[in-house]
């Protein structure tokens, strides 16, 4: 059973993928935003105004909005500059316990290390997390149906419960996918990774 989001996209060869004009992501960090139009394993290449450039030098936290409504996580540092264009050099994010190399803007929990999301009272397994967004584990006696608007509780590893509120936006085979109104705040998404990299580098 895949685990994957999937966007629109146009590969022009290995491992880099060049978004066409309607399906280019933004990027948004802080007030700010900007269109992205092709990403590899480790960067993102975004077009930047002269008024909204990023620093060389911080650090950069964000998210990455895709037009199909999903939202990841991001971090990192600008890399280059080429005319009008930045590339961003990204962290490595996780993939089953592991720093995954592949899929850069959002943590996938192995099945030992899921965390429960309370729906309507009914408890589900989280399989995925990002900052705008979640997918879990649909049991046999949940009746959410897809465009519905659901109000629920996530229980984190650092002991906190946090309310989220979302639109059911699809369903796939056992699991069905949350894209968050009310979301999950960027500091706690890394705190979930954090826990899974010390865990599975040891």
């Amino acid at each position: 059973m895949s685990s994957s989001f999937e966007s629109p996209y146009e590969k022009r060869k290995s491992f880099r993928i060049h978004y066409t004009e309607d399906q280019r992501p933004v990027l948004r960090i802080g007030n700010q935003q900007w269109i992205v139009l092709e990403s590899t394993k480790h960067t993102l290449r975004i077009i930047e105004a002269e008024s909204e450039r990023l620093s060389m030098i911080d650090d950069h936290q964000g998210t990455l909005h895709h037009p199909d409504g999903t939202v990841y996580s991001v971090s990192g540092q600008v890399k280059r500059r080429e005319e009008n264009e930045t590339v961003l050099e990204v962290e490595q994010k996780l993939h089953t316990g592991t720093i995954n190399r592949r899929d850069l803007f959002r943590i996938l929990y192995p099945p030992i290390d899921r965390i429960p999301v309370i729906i309507d009272g009914i408890t589900h397994e989280v399989t995925e997390i990002s900052e705008g967004g979640f997918r879990y584990l649909r049991k046999e006696d949940s009746f959410q149906e897809v465009g519905s608007i659901i109000t629920a509780e996530i229980h984190l590893r650092d002991g906190e419960n946090v309310s989220i509120q979302g639109e059911l936006i699809r369903e796939e085979a056992e699991e069905s996918v949350v894209q968050l109104i009310q979301g999950i705040p960027l500091e706690k998404v890394m705190a979930e990774q954090k826990y899974l990299l010390q865990k599975y580098r040891d």
